[in-house]
């Protein structure tokens, strides 16, 4: 609804999230932070991807596209041991 409503009325909506399939899925451009400090923008398949999740999360991830939604589900595996 929001995403019509925003190219109909030549918006831009700025959305808030920690979670990063709901990111990745109504986004069109992903601004992620790394201890409150930019650290990357970009598309969602840009800036969501397994190094950078690690880099900032600190957790191994697996990234599958889904079929019905076009958009990127990230499923943790496990945590990065330092």
């Amino acid at each position: 609804l929001l995403k019509s409503l925003a190219k109909k009325k030549n918006l831009i909506i700025i959305m808030v999230s920690h979670d990063l399939n709901l990111a990745s899925r109504f986004s069109d451009k992903i601004l992620i932070l790394k201890e409150g400090k930019i650290y990357r923008v970009g598309l969602p398949e840009e800036v969501l991807t397994p190094q950078i999740i690690k880099e900032v999360y600190g957790i191994k991830v697996e990234i599958l596209r889904s079929k019905i939604t076009n958009s990127l589900n990230i499923i943790p595996i496990s945590t990065v041991k330092e």
